[in-house]
């Protein structure tokens, strides 16, 4: 399997920036966030971190074990892993797509969905796209809500700032992690739009897109709410911090 990590953020809101820091080596728990997350993948084949604000610092403090792609501009997440495509265009294998700001996703979660992905060839059912969820309590936070079909299979994911108000209600949401065949992940990153709120790429029309060509999209539920939060504001970071000094306990 390829991991492509997207670690291209600023960090205005926990304050990297202003520390002249990219995002993904703001500090948890003493480490930089995008340690804990290679640490987690490194039974992948190739890792690619797509960098961007202060790209130097991170190929600096990652060194030469990894690839990288480059993010000039922030245009979204789907941007982000457009960037990185040169690195899986002719591979007809799984890439997983996850993020820099995520440290508390286990080898383990990210095992689970190449799973879902093998299972799938093995039924001769090729999933061109394996997305995971969880069920929140916490459905104030800004995650994407996952959109069932009549027969509880996919249908869409909506992001938070696009959610009308009983679409906001549903528990089950999309943290930003997903499995793709490389080169159906390659042809159909040229078919994404940034027609939404934000005026964004967003990684979340992929599934949908590939759905509409008549692609399969499978849906991997986990039960480990803890591991999906990400750092995004001061208060993520405390709660992911607290959840980093429990685990350590507990080992």
């Amino acid at each position: 399997m390829k991991a492509v990590v997207l670690a291209g953020g600023k960090g205005k809101r926990i304050g990297s920036e202003k520390e002249g820091l990219p995002k993904a080596l703001r500090l948890v728990n003493g480490k930089p966030m995008i340690d804990y997350v290679l640490k987690e993948l490194s039974f992948c084949d190739e890792i690619v971190i797509v960098v961007g604000y202060k790209k130097d610092l991170v190929f600096e403090h990652v060194g030469t074990k990894y690839s990288y792609a480059v993010q000039e501009e922030q245009l979204g997440t789907g941007h982000a892993v457009k960037c990185a495509s040169e690195f899986f265009e002719d591979y007809d294998g799984p890439v997983l797509v996850t993020f820099g700001d995520m440290p508390l996703l286990t080898k383990k979660t990210y095992k689970k969905v190449l799973k879902a992905y093998n299972d799938n060839i093995k039924k001769n059912d090729p999933a061109a796209c394996v997305m995971l969820s969880v069920m929140l309590d916490d459905v104030y936070l800004p995650y994407g809500r996952v959109i069932r079909d009549e027969n509880k299979g996919y249908s869409r994911i909506v992001e938070d700032p696009d959610c009308d108000e009983q679409q906001k209600k549903i528990k089950e949401v999309f943290f930003g992690v997903m499995l793709f065949n490389g080169i159906k992940l390659k042809n159909i990153l040229n078919r994404m739009t940034n027609n939404n709120a934000q005026n964004e790429y967003y990684l979340t029309d992929l599934p949908t897109l590939l759905k509409k060509e008549g692609e399969k999209v499978v849906i991997c539920m986990i039960n480990e709410q803890d591991e999906v939060y990400g750092v995004n504001t001061m208060e993520d970071l405390d709660r992911v911090e607290s959840i980093m000094r429990k685990r350590g306990a507990n080992d």
